[in-house]
């Protein structure tokens, strides 16, 4: 299962460390997949476009389902 939120919503849900990196990224999109790795997380990548207009997969974190609940 894939979760896909647009930027205004990757700020309200992404820990402030995060959201840092969003910023200075200028992620257009925050891609959340549930964690094979940590039972009740999922792993967030941030999406962005490259200057070939392919996409690319950056900064993969962990994150707790409680928090992207909230």
């Amino acid at each position: 299962m894939t979760f896909i939120w647009e930027h205004w919503a990757a700020v309200l849900l992404c820990p402030s460390k995060y959201v840092m990196n969003f910023k200075v990224l200028r992620c257009q999109t925050i891609v959340c997949e549930i964690s094979q790795e940590k039972v009740g997380h999922y792993v967030c990548s941030c999406l962005v476009y490259s200057s070939i207009d392919k996409l690319s997969f950056l900064s993969r974190e962990h994150f707790s389902w409680l928090f992207l609940m909230l």
